[in-house]
């Protein structure tokens, strides 16, 4: 009898153990985590947090997060609204939301109704916006990091949960890459009320720098012909499932995205010709009929994770601080590239080893510790990788690394030049991946793109460390692995670019070692001694020439800040390369007219000068970018690339200038 006792208590406790649903472990309390994280050197760039968690706030209220195994640092969260009477576990699991997570190497959020279902959607809006700033903010209650999000997100609305979530990204439409809502039901009232706030000059710093007032924002606008806008009129890409076409929600989102008044198949297109900020640069950049974003509708039974998800990452956007530097964009799924290289490199074991030898001249091993590739029709290969070449936290064990390779389909026939991307600070290669929109110039104009990976600086954030070593141990891999097999490289047009700390890591090394690039051309963040003088003994500058750009932001930071001429990093930055690639001219104060040769102004957003030699070859440009903030924007890559993409460094130190940039042959002119 005791034994059958005891075979019922262990049997009840069991039950009682089990999770919500079979599968999906019971979450643990975000909150319970009351020490720093560690960080985890074994890993690439990964969240040192996995798993399935819950949250509770004052009232009584929950959330949940879930974080897959291969989540990387700045991973995109799509944040999904239950609809009543669903219990997160169970509808998780069912609708294959966990499994396709886990796969794509991302996370989510999960919104839950209250004890008597959700509320309407204003009263709603106090929750969300708290369990918002946790995954914003990436700290939990104890104020301890533990998480970092890409900071634009997907939406996933469905039920009673539809409208809440709905009212948040009409509140804050630039925050939200994409959104679908199933079977909800529209709140008019709630939605003309989000979206009626004007966008002022105002970003996250305020008017200054940039704008001292809404006179001096209003006057850019009109120099740049964008019209100024209220949360009603910016993009997202929006599917309704079971809405009706003269639904509010179908009303309010066909004008956010300015669709055309006729539907096709079920989707209304933006109109080819839209003038929304967000989609200004996307719609310039496609052919067809229609314009960038879209509302679908669509009636019938509710589409699984997969399709849903499938439909929301055609998008991606970027910029959270400033609605008029805020730009919509496609992106491109590899992840699957990302999270088998990642998975392959877990065991910490080198698949491949090569010796070369890094910028000092001393021996360095570079360790493949995994990799793999995608392709992705009608654009080309990306390859992840995961390798090791020093040691960041000098306990004696070289680190891993990630990097990310586009290689354009349809150039088999040609040599592609090199062009080397620089994240900003805490920023991952698959931001920049997508933020930046290189693969789309890759596309058209024929390079292989490496995005460089940072490492930790925290557990839960990145930055450059070791960026010569880097480049060295990238070039080896190039060389070995990726020349005459999945292309044919040229290693005389190997270029540099970055945004902020990758702009200054990519000027800084054009500075102290010209002979890493044919030519730089990069935005936001001048040369910065990344390299200790005292390893030189000496000043680390060469003083040796090399073609050099750089764009800045209207509304930059104040280091910056206001143009060439007035900043003095800008002034620095500018002399030395000026001097250097022996041009007769210097920037001397701020109301110094700069003296360039040519001024370009282009598409009435960026203003472009031009310092040339006695030959008319330019060989120091600066620009700026109005009604840009700090980060970059897309429009930009395009610039950098016509400038740099004219010069190459031979093999005996040769640096040249093709006018065709190297398409014709016998034009090019030796400088240097």
């Amino acid at each position: 009898m005791r034994k059958v006792f005891l075979l019922l208590c262990a049997l009840l406790s069991a039950l009682c153990a089990l999770p919500a649903a079979a599968g999906v472990p019971a979450p643990t309390d975000l909150d319970s985590i009351t020490q720093p994280l560690t960080t985890d050197y074994s890993q690439a760039a990964q969240l040192p947090l996995t798993g399935y968690f819950t949250k509770s706030f004052p009232d009584g209220r929950t959330m949940k997060v879930y974080i897959s195994p291969e989540a990387s640092i700045r991973t995109y969260f799509t944040v999904i609204a239950l609809p009543n009477g669903t219990d997160a576990s169970s509808f998780l699991e069912s609708n294959g939301w966990l499994s396709l997570i886990d796969a794509k190497g991302e996370a989510l959020v999960i919104l839950e109704p209250g004890a008597n279902g959700w509320g309407n959607p204003e009263t709603e809006a106090e929750y969300i916006n708290s369990a918002m700033r946790v995954v914003r903010s990436g700290r939990n209650g104890n104020n301890i990091p533990v998480m970092s999000s890409f900071g634009e997100f997907y939406l996933a609305g469905y039920g009673e949960g539809a409208a809440p979530l709905e009212y948040w990204a009409a509140s804050n439409p630039i925050l939200v890459i994409s959104q679908v809502y199933a079977d909800g039901k529209s709140d008019p009232d709630a939605l003309a009320k989000a979206g009626a706030p004007l966008y002022d000059g105002r970003n996250t710093s305020g008017y200054d720098p940039g704008f001292t007032n809404d006179d001096d924002f209003l006057a850019t606008l009109d120099r740049t012909g964008i019209s100024r806008t209220a949360k009603k009129d910016v993009p997202v890409p929006t599917w309704l499932i079971n809405y009706s076409d003269d639904s509010a929600s179908a009303n309010y989102w066909r004008y956010a995205n300015d669709c055309e008044d006729e539907n096709e198949n079920g989707t209304y297109w933006q109109k080819k010709d839209s003038k929304r900020p967000q989609t200004l640069y996307a719609n310039s950049q496609i052919t067809g009929p229609h314009g960038f974003s879209q509302v679908k509708l669509s009636t019938g039974s509710v589409p699984n994770a997969q399709e849903l998800y499938a439909w929301l990452s055609n998008y991606t956007r970027y910029d959270v601080t400033f609605s008029y530097a805020n730009a919509l964009a496609y992106r491109l799924d590899y992840t699957a590239a990302r999270v088998g290289a990642q998975r392959q490199a877990k065991d910490g074991k080198a698949k491949r080893t090569y010796n070369t030898k890094d910028w000092k001249g001393n021996a360095q091993t570079v360790a493949v510790l995994g990799e793999a590739s995608v392709e992705i029709p009608t654009h080309g290969t990306v390859r992840a990788g995961v390798f090791s070449f020093s040691d960041n936290n000098n306990d004696g064990v070289n680190d891993p690394r990630e990097y990310l390779l586009y290689v354009p389909e349809g150039f088999s026939d040609k040599k592609l030049p090199v062009l080397f991307i620089y994240p900003g600070n805490t920023q991952t290669d698959g931001i920049f991946f997508d933020c930046t929109q290189w693969y789309q110039v890759a596309d058209k104009e024929g390079f292989a793109a490496v995005f460089v990976c940072e490492t930790y600086s925290s557990p839960v954030s990145v930055t450059h460390v070791h960026p010569y070593e880097y480049h060295t141990a990238i070039l080896e891999i190039l060389r070995q692995d990726v020349d005459g097999k999945l292309a044919s490289l040229d290693f005389t047009r190997v270029y540099g670019t970055g945004q902020s700390m990758g702009s200054m890591t990519t000027q800084d090394m054009a500075r102290v070692n010209p002979g890493v690039f044919a030519a730089v051309a990069s935005t936001s963040g001048n040369t910065y001694a990344l390299v200790n003088p005292l390893d030189f003994g000496q000043d680390p500058s060469s003083d040796k020439p090399i073609p050099t750009m750089m764009l800045t932001g209207q509304s930059d930071l104040p280091g910056l800040m206001p143009d060439l001429g007035g900043s003095e990093a800008l002034r620095i930055w500018a002399n030395y390369f000026l001097k250097v690639n022996g041009l007769n001219a210097s920037v001397r104060s701020k109301d110094d007219k700069f003296g360039a040769d040519v001024y370009v102004f282009v598409d009435r957003r960026h203003e472009v000068y031009l310092w040339s030699s006695e030959e008319g070859i330019p060989l120091f440009a600066w620009g700026m970018t109005l009604l840009r903030p700090h980060n970059c924007y897309p429009a930009e890559m395009p610039i950098l690339w016509k400038f740099m993409k004219h010069f190459a460094l031979k093999e005996d130190g040769r640096r040249v200038f093709s006018f065709s940039a190297f398409t014709v042959e016998g034009d090019e002119v030796v400088l240097f």
